[in-house]
């Protein structure tokens, strides 16, 4: 997680991006596993959260950073934790602000509306209330309507 938030600051930007960007990938990898509860308990909500406003253009470390959270909001063992947290409340939010960044990106958006999704269930009306003023409709709905063209191997039609 500190590599991820805080890179050495001896390299360029562009390392330290790539230096978070594969920091993240693996504790999206660790999240979606048996190490769910060592993530949150070690602060991968937190890390998704601060990297998704530290690094809010690059691609990559968003898709990862929402694997995190639907890893741990699926896990049953770290939903309950993760729901009780104040980021928790701000999650669609940071969500819909991430992905207005790659709104032309059908992965981004896929990857957002599944973890927003598991967030609904999870969260209740409370958190559904708050995606739909975020504004997660509208993208997901524009993700919906896209034409074929746009994902000709048909990855993101689940």
């Amino acid at each position: 997680a500190m590599c991820a938030l805080n890179p050495p600051t001896s390299l360029n930007d562009h390392d330290q991006q790539e230096i978070a960007s594969r920091a993240i990938a693996a504790m999206s990898r660790l999240a979606n596993g048996a190490n769910a509860y060592l993530m949150i308990l070690l602060g991968g909500a937190r890390c998704g959260n601060e990297c998704l406003k530290i690094y809010a253009s690059n691609r990559e470390v968003a898709i990862s950073c929402f694997r995190i959270f639907r890893g741990l909001l699926v896990n049953p063992s770290t939903m309950v934790r993760l729901r009780k947290q104040q980021r928790f409340k701000t999650l669609p939010k940071v969500v819909c602000a991430s992905v207005h960044m790659h709104y032309s990106d059908m992965e981004v958006c896929g990857e957002a509306a599944n973890m927003l999704w598991a967030a609904a269930g999870v969260g209740g009306t409370d958190i559904q209330d708050r995606t739909m003023a975020a504004g997660a409709v509208d993208f997901i709905r524009d993700s919906l309507s896209r034409p074929k063209e746009d994902d000709p191997t048909g990855k993101h039609t689940k």
